[in-house]
């Protein structure tokens, strides 16, 4: 099996036709993610087409930055690469290293920053040159293909207990587009960002996501409004048939009346109304409120473990 990458030859067009083929595509494997975060960061993007064989087997999107003349170079690979099928993957993804290895050996001036797209225990890249450091990162993912009722069914019994609770209230939930509304959702996410101090988009980068996604229409916004309060937000990010729960506020009257349970469950419901396949509901050990993982688990989801990080 051999393995070859071909550099930006795919129009947008054609790039975002296959990256939407792709169950599960990463976030961070995402067009918007780039034009989001790598200009600030000074790195520019690499879009590949993987071929097996010669046959078109997958994508993947690097960020590099490089400095006399690539004398210093960073190359950067976020949770890639994307396979069209699951068909022989760990032999896939060990041709596909072994190439990466070979295009960006380790040497004195370059640093690899790599997060592969690969299930813990799967299989790993120690026989390869990459050093592994002690990290790994878990998310759930919500399947929204079956009825929507059935979505519900499947929730853990407290998780529905709280939505049930949260539809005897009349709460609001609209997409919210207006610019006053907008700054009072960014002004809540700056307060909870420095109030709880956990992982996430920091409120100076905000921005640059809002507008990356929305100018492609792959931003939803969702207030839940009770006695004309916001109560509780949402940011959705869509990303091909995907989409990431990136976001979620809650005050204290909120969390009284469950109006985050019934917030998501809206947005669910919005989501399968787009077409969306899958809803990635975020890092589970990103955070170090234990309340937001719990919220999450309730969800009954897949959890899947990635493999960490190597360099």
């Amino acid at each position: 099996m051999k393995c070859s990458i071909e550099w930006n030859n795919l129009s947008l067009e054609e790039w975002d036709k296959k990256y939407e083929s792709i169950r599960r595509a990463s976030l961070l494997q995402s067009y918007d993610y780039a034009i989001a975060t790598y200009a600030s960061k000074g790195q520019k993007p690499l879009w590949g087409l993987i071929k097996i064989d010669g046959e078109e087997a997958g994508i993947v999107q690097f960020a590099e930055t490089s400095l006399f003349y690539k004398f210093l170079h960073t190359i950067t690979l976020h949770m890639g690469p994307l396979w069209f099928n699951n068909n022989n993957l760990i032999e896939k993804t060990h041709v596909f290293f072994e190439e990466f290895d070979r295009l960006f050996p380790k040497r004195f001036g370059r640093k690899r920053r790599i997060i592969p797209n690969i299930k813990d225990s799967t299989c790993t890249l120690d026989h390869l040159h990459f050093c592994k450091h002690p990290s790994s990162y878990e998310t759930i993912w919500l399947d929204l293909e079956p009825e929507i009722q059935e979505i519900r069914k499947d929730f853990k019994q407290k998780w529905r207990n709280q939505l049930n609770k949260s539809e005897k209230y009349p709460i609001h939930f609209t997409e919210i587009n207006k610019k006053n509304d907008l700054d009072v959702f960014t002004i809540s996410y700056q307060n909870d960002f420095n109030s709880k101090n956990y992982k996430n988009i920091h409120p100076r980068n905000l921005p640059l996501y809002i507008k990356a996604f929305r100018d492609r229409q792959n931003l939803l916004i969702y207030s839940a409004h009770y006695d004309n309060t916001p109560v509780a937000y949402a940011l959705i990010l869509i990303h091909g048939c995907c989409a990431t729960y990136q976001i979620g506020l809650v005050n204290e009257c909120g969390r009284q009346i469950s109006a985050n349970y019934g917030l998501l469950w809206n947005v669910i419901k919005q989501l399968k109304d787009k077409g969306i396949k899958d809803f990635d509901l975020g890092g589970i050990n990103a955070y170090d409120a234990k309340n937001i993982e719990h919220f999450k688990k309730g969800m009954n989801g897949e959890k899947i473990k990635y493999v960490g990080i190597y360099s």
